[in-house]
């Protein structure tokens, strides 16, 4: 935000309209929620990422007032109540791609004044779902489920039942795989990918969440019995893993799991704790089926109803900055740190981030980049909002009552 410093004279200050006045000179306000569930890899409460944000951008266009919402405020960005709440008090805000088309339909939202769709600005899938919601989101970061190994571990592993033969083989007394089973919006996402892994043909329409793909509901089912530990306790279901929200990641960098599957961003934690271990640890998409088709979320900008014609094109402005390659370089290479950078290895939607900027240099996005880049497909944006929590359950319910830890050597 901007700071105001008085010096010798009158300064008048006055709030018309999200019109800031200092003396002769009007600066546009522009509120922003960022999507907050980010790697806090400088460990200051995210203050280093927020201003650097605020003091680029200001600096770039000082005719604008730059208010972000504090990315460790109390809210869930995945109750629509406090989500709506937000288009009530900002005029920006990013979402989970989810909840695009509930709040398009709802008329939460207004279009952006210039199209985000180009064609040659983003990856398949942030494109696909620009081009569904008519102009209303600007891509910003992808979101996939990755299965995190020991290189040498991950070299055979090319489908589903060689991944399966891989966990047999981890030696006794280790968990063969870490994995947050327990949680019904994260279920469900995993699901979605799964299926779209495991069918050739899915397509996600209205009746797809009515049933289950039986072979995706195999497949997850046997990595289940994989997930326990030597004491027959089962973590990736019985809360364990919600106590401490990266603990599953923690248990594979210290060597007591054989292999984690996690988000892309996980791996700041993975490779901040590495010195438990001087293994090579490396990244392929999750193998759920035989296709290797990822399934990707999305996190979007998307401008609320409320916000003035001044916020919106300020909004335009500041959506350009965010996704600038040189944004997205020191945005994922934690280069905000104050000290050494901290990568915290988020996935830009933009080719542009890749191809240039140095974070095509580091050498696990470019494993992230090659598992997207040619064969993904977008997690729907139709009804999934409204009934992923109720696949989640169901699908954790069968889990739970069926997994038997006969992939455990004790």
């Amino acid at each position: 935000m901007h700071k105001c410093f008085l010096t010798v004279g009158l300064v008048l200050l006055l709030n018309i309209n999200n019109v800031l006045l200092f003396g002769d000179e009007p600066r546009t306000q522009l509120k922003v929620a960022l999507y907050p569930y980010l790697p806090d890899t400088c460990s200051d409460a995210f203050q280093s990422f927020e201003n650097r944000i605020e003091q680029e951008f200001e600096a770039l266009y000082p005719e604008i007032d730059l208010i972000l919402r504090p990315l460790n405020a109390e809210g869930s960005f995945y109750n629509y109540s406090y989500l709506t709440s937000l288009l009530d008090e900002y005029d920006l805000i990013e979402t989970d791609s989810v909840y695009l088309d509930r709040l398009i339909n709802n008329g939460l939202l207004q279009p952006w004044q210039e199209s985000p769709c180009k064609a040659e600005a983003w990856q398949p899938i942030p494109r696909s779902i620009c081009e569904k919601t008519t102009n209303y989101s600007w891509p910003h970061w992808q979101c996939g489920y990755f299965l995190f190994g020991r290189t040498n571990d991950l070299k055979g592993i090319t489908s589903f039942p060689a991944f399966i033969e891989s966990l047999t083989t981890v030696p006794p007394g280790k968990i063969p795989l870490a994995i947050n089973l327990s949680n019904a919006l994260g279920l469900a996402e995993i699901y979605m990918d799964a299926w779209t892994d495991q069918a050739a043909n899915a397509t996600f329409n209205q009746d797809s969440y009515k049933t289950y793909h039986n072979q995706t509901q195999s497949n997850l089912s046997t990595l289940a019995d994989y997930t326990c530990t030597a004491q027959g306790t089962i973590p990736s279901l019985d809360g364990t893993y919600n106590t401490y929200e990266n603990l599953a990641a923690l248990l594979f960098t210290k060597g007591e799991a054989a292999y984690y599957i996690g988000y892309s961003e996980d791996y700041s934690l993975i490779h901040a704790n590495q010195r438990y271990t001087n293994d090579s640890i490396s990244a392929i998409h999750a193998p759920w089926g035989d296709y290797h088709k990822p399934t990707l979320a999305l996190d979007s900008l998307v401008i609320s109803k409320q916000a003035t014609p001044e916020a919106q094109e300020a909004a335009l402005l500041f959506a350009n900055y965010l996704t600038a390659p040189e944004t997205y370089e020191w945005m994922v290479l934690g280069k905000d740190c104050p000290e050494t950078p901290e990568p915290r290895y988020l996935l830009p939607a933009s080719v542009a981030a890749f191809t240039k900027s140095v974070i095509g240099e580091n050498p696990m996005m470019m494993n992230y980049y090659r598992a997207i880049k040619y064969k993904a497909d977008a997690m729907p944006i139709e009804y999934y909002s409204e009934v992923s929590r109720d696949i989640g359950w169901k699908l954790y319910t069968d889990l739970h009552n069926t997994v038997t830890c006969r992939g455990v050597i004790p």
